[in-house]
């Protein structure tokens, strides 16, 4: 097993179970892609202000520096893999600023804006190295890269608000700070769960548009990426069903449970996790993928970050139109639907990760 490889079993065990049953290239190439993804991660978990060695990959990957040691790896992958590297540059700087900001989100947009930055890119440079055509696949990896992303905040918040950082945005739960979350506030019990089922509501809207995509992976990736999107979506499942309650633990799947839904998943037994209540909801309408315009920075980002173009828009139509919840669903307790429209009266301000961005 290849260090890569044994990171990846370590710090992503579900995505390491779907990860069986790759192509064994493509296994080996993921992995190095997690690897440098995880690298960056740990860079900004570690840092309390400016980091200078994210400094240096971000300078890297704009063409204004020689590459670190660090960048080796994915170069060379992306050489012979044929990646086109940009998603990564949106990766480094949204983690970035994660490290120079309290990271505050302040609506639905912000949060589809982050999710897309450190696990969207993913998805993106995760198409050529499946076997997809970039083009036609991107839509669907984003979805699913923000899905997953989302599904990890729900199961977070706890964590999060201990080290000082809210992802929940502010407008679901009264702007509440990490502190009075961490400490489980009764204000805070009363508006957290309700956010997180609403968040994990939002999460299977994207699921369901990554499984648009599927049909475009060679058969056995497909059912390599399926599972892995089955025991994300299992943990959503999870914590609607406990109510949200994001004080009783980290949510988790056993290896049985996670074994099992896998199994499931390529026997075509559950194409999903079953809604703990709630009639079934058709499937949502494709989202509109479109170059995003310059845009104006927020607090939680380095205002001299840089600018990109060409991003999936995947909170707002390009007319401006919301387009976050898709179509309208049959009334349910967890749906996103049976909740309050979310307040986004600022424009969109772009893109802000990850196969794994966390364990």
């Amino acid at each position: 097993m290849t260090e890569p490889t044994r990171l990846l079993a370590r710090h992503a065990s579900s995505f390491h179970v779907a990860s069986r049953l790759l192509r064994r290239r493509d296994a080996r190439d993921i992995a190095t892609l997690y690897a440098f993804c995880r690298h960056v991660d740990d860079l900004a978990d570690l840092s309390a202000g400016p980091n200078h060695e994210l400094d240096e990959l971000r300078a890297a990957l704009s063409g204004d520096t020689e590459d670190p040691a660090s960048l080796a790896p994915v170069r060379e992958l992306a050489r012979r893999r044929g990646l086109d590297l940009a998603p990564l540059l949106t990766l480094v700087e949204t983690v970035r600023g994660d490290a120079t900001h309290p990271v505050r989100i302040a609506d639905q947009v912000d949060l589809t804006d982050y999710c897309y930055g450190v696990a969207g890119t993913v998805g993106e440079l995760m198409c050529p190295l499946l076997g997809a055509d970039p083009g036609r696949a991107r839509e669907p990896a984003v979805a699913l890269g923000i899905a997953m992303q989302m599904t990890n905040i729900a199961r977070d918040v706890l964590e999060d608000a201990r080290c000082g950082r809210r992802y929940l945005p502010g407008a679901w739960v009264g702007g509440l700070e990490p502190t009075e979350i961490a400490d489980g506030s009764a204000t805070a019990r009363a508006r957290v769960p309700a956010a997180v089922r609403r968040l994990v509501a939002l999460a299977d809207t994207y699921y369901g548009l990554a499984e648009n995509g599927m049909r475009l992976l060679p058969k056995r990736n497909r059912a390599a990426i399926r599972v892995a999107a089955t025991l994300y979506r299992a943990i959503g499942t999870r914590l609607a069903a406990r109510g949200g309650d994001y004080l009783a633990g980290r949510t988790r799947l056993g290896d049985g449970e996670r074994y099992w839904l896998a199994a499931a998943s390529l026997l075509g037994l559950r194409s999903r996790p079953a809604r703990p209540h709630g009639p079934r909801r058709p499937a949502p309408a494709p989202l509109l993928v479109a170059p995003l315009p310059e845009r104006t920075r927020r607090a939680h980002r380095d205002a001299n970050a840089v600018p990109g173009a060409g991003r999936p828009d995947l909170a707002r139509e390009p007319a401006g139109t919301q387009a976050c919840s898709a179509t309208p669903r049959a009334p349910g307790p967890t749906s996103a639907q049976d909740y309050p429209p979310d307040p986004c009266p600022r424009p969109r301000t772009g893109a802000v990760g990850a196969l794994g961005s966390r364990p």
